[in-house]
């Protein structure tokens, strides 16, 4: 699903954190980085890929870039711990869905045997017993 645009919602707010964090050199607070992670597993539910969401978050971070030359370093760290951030998220709805599907195959693989864990000698009901053929001599 790399071909889809990127919507927006998944970007809101991150040319606001770098803004902020450029403009004063802090790194991002908590509350921030929580921001993040939302959107990151929201997309990996919507099924985008992940390298498609942070070339989004790169060109909307070039597109945000602050002209002043001290603002740099503090620019790419808050790049760095936002990707890192969405990129958590993404993993983790990631691991979710897997869990969620090897709990599925589990529970149709303990049905499938106890469907059919009955004593070899029972009959099903409605079944027919087949006589068993003489064996040549």
């Amino acid at each position: 699903m790399t071909d889809r645009e990127i919507p927006e919602q998944y970007l809101d707010g991150y040319a606001h954190i770098l803004a902020e964090v450029s403009a004063t050199g802090r790194r991002l607070t908590r509350d921030e980085i929580a921001s993040r992670r939302a959107p990151g597993e929201q997309a990996a539910e919507a099924g985008f890929g992940l390298r498609a969401l942070v070339n989004a978050h790169l060109s909307a971070a070039r597109a945000a870039w602050p002209h002043t030359p001290d603002s740099a370093d503090s620019t790419l760290a808050a790049v760095q711990q936002v990707i890192d951030t969405f990129a958590e998220g993404y993993e983790h709805a990631q691991r979710l869905a897997v869990r969620q599907e090897e709990a599925s195959r589990r529970e149709f693989i303990e049905r499938s045997q106890v469907a059919c864990s009955f004593e070899p000698r029972q009959r099903a009901p409605g079944s027919v017993r087949v006589p068993s053929l003489p064996t040549p001599s």
